[in-house]
């Protein structure tokens, strides 16, 4: 396994318990005119590949871990996801853009992987992925920047006309998929200040606060200060 895949396996291990659930899409009660896309192109339903291979099993090895799935992106796939990625989080001051850090290598590991978990962001992103080419008229990856936005403004409406019902869905799943990894990731965690997992030269001890916190507890306790 190359160094890209142990980086990617360790990501999606740390992501696995950050994506965030996303609701289905309010239906709009009343039509909704949308004339950037066409109507007229339908939510494909393709076959999906057949991933066969297993998974960690019951005891993995995490000294030495290895991605027993083969990825299932195409090159044109994971670019369109980096493009979104940036559109989603864009590159500002905190840090760099989703997409300028890869994160398409971390879809394609979340949505390869063989377990029942990620079976439904894989028929969505796979399908949603089609039909973001079939509304560019091209792989979405090789349209301009102006179809981008038009596409990804139209699936952003709330609430949602009833042809991008499932368009919906499939991009705002992506967006939770998007967003569990990129704050997961180094970049991400430095864009918020995260401070975890830092090793600490000198322990300071306790502050004032939570000493007096401690010793009013064992007061109601009947306990001695300090503890022995």
């Amino acid at each position: 396994m190359t160094l890209s895949r142990r980086t990617t396996l360790a990501w999606l291990a740390a992501a696995a318990t950050a994506i965030p659930a996303v609701p289905a899409a309010a239906r709009a009660d009343k039509p909704v005119a949308v004339t950037a896309l066409n109507p007229q192109i339908a939510w494909p339903d393709l076959e999906l590949p057949v991933n066969a291979a297993l998974g960690y099993g019951t005891d993995p090895d995490l000294m030495n871990p290895t991605a027993p799935w083969p990825l299932l992106l195409s090159a044109d796939g994971r670019k369109a996801i980096n493009i979104l990625g940036n559109l989603i989080l864009p590159p500002d001051e905190s840090g760099p853009g989703a997409g300028d850090i890869d994160i398409a290598a971390f879809v394609d590991e979340w949505i390869s992987s063989p377990y029942e978990a990620q079976a439904g962001d894989r028929r969505k992103v796979i399908n949603g992925l089609a039909w973001l080419n079939a509304q560019a008229g091209k792989p979405f990856a090789k349209a301009d920047a102006a179809t981008h936005a038009r596409i990804v403004d139209a699936l952003m409406l709330d609430p949602v006309p009833d042809f991008l019902v499932e368009p919906a869905g499939f991009f705002g799943r992506l967006r939770g998929l998007i967003v569990g990894g990129y704050f997961t990731a180094p970049e991400g965690k430095a864009a918020i200040g995260f401070q975890g997992n830092t090793p600490m030269k000198d322990y300071p001890g306790p502050s004032d606060e939570a000493v007096e916190h401690l010793k009013g507890l064992l007061k109601q306790l009947n306990l001695p200060y300090p503890v022995v």
